[in-house]
């Protein structure tokens, strides 16, 4: 599969990126997973779709009306799984390409390289926002007996940047800038991409539960909110995983 190009049955959720045929080495494995991810959540949706279909009127082949709802529960599930899969897919999508990509994103590209740079200082300076972070001695320890001390800073800056979850706004652009990056130009405003995630969390965190809820005691998703924005989540790896086989 092209990188411009998009599985037959997933079309809907990722828009077509202009972009290079054939991928490099090093986002191979990006691809796939990010792939897997399109397909498991278009499937998602098309099963929603399908229940929808077989609730529809005989007569009308419209779909029956619920009360203050156009969706049930089970539909509503599905699309929040879909959701959760495009955040898992992107997450998924993006620790693949650190870890394939950017060794030799540091040595072609300024602004990865220079990223890097940052990292290390952060750590020398005892700066860090990993709050397992043990001070400058701890990362200097391995750096100094490590065969290659650039590559031991490479591989602390890999880990540290796989290490979280990346299902946040700050943590998608910091990974974006690792790699090289603007985030700026990811194609999403960055209020849009912070109410994605903080749906995402809802749903993962407090399966969606609103205890005030008049009628329902979860909160009511629709289905052409959630196909957007699962659309823009792998959108955004789509994008990402773009610019970098660009630059490698």
């Amino acid at each position: 599969m092209g990188l411009e190009e998009t599985p037959a049955t997933a079309r809907e959720m990722l828009a077509t990126l202009e972009g290079p045929v054939d991928p490099r080495g090093e986002v191979q494995a990006a691809l796939l997973i990010l792939r897997y991810a399109n397909e498991s959540a278009t499937s998602l949706r098309e099963t929603c779709d399908m229940l929808r279909t077989e609730r529809a009127s005989p007569r009308t082949g419209q779909v029956a009306k619920l009360p203050r709802g156009t969706l049930t529960d089970q539909e509503q599930d599905l699309l929040r799984a879909m959701l959760v899969m495009a955040g898992a897919g992107l997450d998924a999508t993006l620790k693949r390409l650190i870890k394939d990509a950017l060794p030799k994103l540091v040595d072609r590209d300024v602004d990865a390289r220079t990223a890097l740079e940052k990292f290390a200082e952060s750590k020398l300076r005892g700066a860090g926002d990993d709050p397992s972070d043990q001070g400058p001695p701890k990362f200097l320890a391995p750096v100094l007996t490590a065969r290659s001390p650039r590559d031991k800073v490479i591989e602390l800056y890999i880990e540290a940047l796989v290490g979280q979850s990346l299902q946040s706004k700050d943590q998608v652009y910091k990974v974006a800038a690792a790699l090289g990056l603007d985030p700026k130009k990811l194609g999403v405003e960055p209020r849009d991409l912070t109410h994605i995630f903080d749906v995402r969390n809802s749903i993962i965190h407090e399966m969606d539960a609103d205890p005030e809820g008049q009628r329902r005691k979860r909160v009511p998703r629709r289905l052409t909110h959630m196909r957007e924005w699962s659309a823009t989540l792998l959108g955004v790896a789509h994008s990402i995983l773009l610019a970098v086989n660009a630059k490698i």
